[in-house]
């Protein structure tokens, strides 16, 4: 048994807080950001952290799992395409990569660089011409129609630059919608959209309209829909794009605490600013070939 002195006023019920690996209580995110793992349970998750669970008097800290080192979450391997119309438009030329898990990866690049293109592809919304793409130890060239299905629903989250809810639905019933195409109960996907609402400071929200809600308050609501599958991927496409840079800064704040409850963010943006200042890695795309990374 590990025993801590009391670490912060945590209110809710049994989940896991994370510790870094020297076992020190990182203050800032115990005390700050202990809201970010509401709803989850006393379970062991695949991460390079130690992660502690706490007993229900919350007096100290049992239960501790040193995991192993992180895995590729995401691995290309001489991923080219190209769009055939009345000429051949190469827009990705023979890219390889990895990814680690638990990790916040931006690909840069100008319009036109094809990193659209490269998203579509990690979230098998399209396929290459060439090359091989594993996404969670899933082969993705591989998968069959329904499978490719399934995969989008519960493997890849998708943030967009214009959000795509239904604007006359209430922000819960947005939220829902995954989990009815899942053929989940009514009670159970509330429930489990509730947990995503909290984690996203928009619980209060949850009868709301959607078209009353503002820009930034539309894309959180987005970003609770991409995980309410337990998504272990995220990937944003210009999720600021339409947003001032105050409700921006509040969105890439979100997705940045995203990998702290285990979730891989992939964000695609022009703007090379903000991945420097949130980024584990940089990949900058330019005439669709990886020019630089910066790990």
């Amino acid at each position: 048994m590990v025993e801590l002195k009391y670490i912060s006023n945590i209110t809710n019920d049994d989940f896991v807080i994370r510790y870094d690996a020297s076992g020190k209580n990182n203050d800032d995110w115990a005390n700050n950001n202990v809201r970010y793992q509401l709803g989850f349970s006393k379970e062991e998750r695949k991460t390079s952290n130690i992660w502690y669970t706490v007993n229900n008097d919350y007096d100290n800290i049992i239960n501790w799992y040193p995991m192993d080192k992180k895995n590729n979450m995401i691995k290309l391997e001489n991923v080219s395409k190209t769009f055939k119309d009345n000429d051949q438009l190469e827009v990705l030329k023979n890219i390889s990569f990895e990814i680690e898990d638990n990790t916040f990866t931006t690909i840069v690049g100008k319009s036109g660089s094809g990193k659209t293109t490269l998203m579509n592809i990690i979230g098998s919304i399209d396929v290459p011409t060439s090359g091989d793409v594993y996404v969670c130890d899933k082969h993705l060239n591989n998968l069959n129609d329904k499978e490719i299905s399934e995969y989008r629903n519960k493997t890849v989250g998708f943030v967009f630059q214009s959000f795509y809810l239904e604007q006359q639905f209430s922000v819960l019933e947005n939220v829902c919608m995954p989990l009815v195409i899942a053929g989940v109960k009514r009670k159970e996907r509330e429930e489990t959209a509730r947990k995503y609402l909290a984690l996203l400071d928009m619980l209060d929200k949850e009868k709301t309209k959607v078209y009353k809600l503002s820009g930034g308050e539309k894309q959180r609501v987005a970003i609770a829909r991409a995980l309410v599958n337990d998504a272990k991927v995220i990937l944003a496409d210009e999720p600021t794009g339409n947003l001032d840079t105050k409700n921006g800064t509040i969105v890439l704040d979100e997705l940045k605490k995203l990998t702290k409850i285990g979730k891989t963010v992939v964000l695609i943006t022009h703007n090379m600013e903000d991945a420097k200042k949130y980024s584990d890695r940089i990949l900058l795309l330019k005439d669709g070939v990886i020019s630089y990374e910066n790990n």
